[in-house]
């Protein structure tokens, strides 16, 4: 039980999880969520609840481009 248990750290799948966060801080750091944000909000953001909408559609946007969801939280959350 224990040896599988060290088997599944090398499993491509798991290791995909930490460098999707990887790629979302990356994303943030940079500056490039920033001005995808300011993209987005210059579209939708006049709408009523835009705040809401863009943060929605930016992390939409970013998780389809990089194939998971939680690279666009990564790069949109709190700083």
């Amino acid at each position: 039980m224990v040896l599988w248990g060290f088997q599944q750290l090398g499993n491509p799948v798991l290791l995909a999880i930490p460098l999707f966060v990887l790629a979302g801080t990356i994303m943030s750091e940079s500056g490039i969520a920033t001005s995808f944000l300011r993209f987005v909000n210059a579209f939708i953001g006049h709408v009523r609840g835009g705040l809401g909408f863009v943060a929605a559609v930016s992390c939409a946007i970013i998780g389809a481009i990089s194939g998971s969801g939680l690279t666009g939280i990564a790069a949109i959350g709190p700083h």
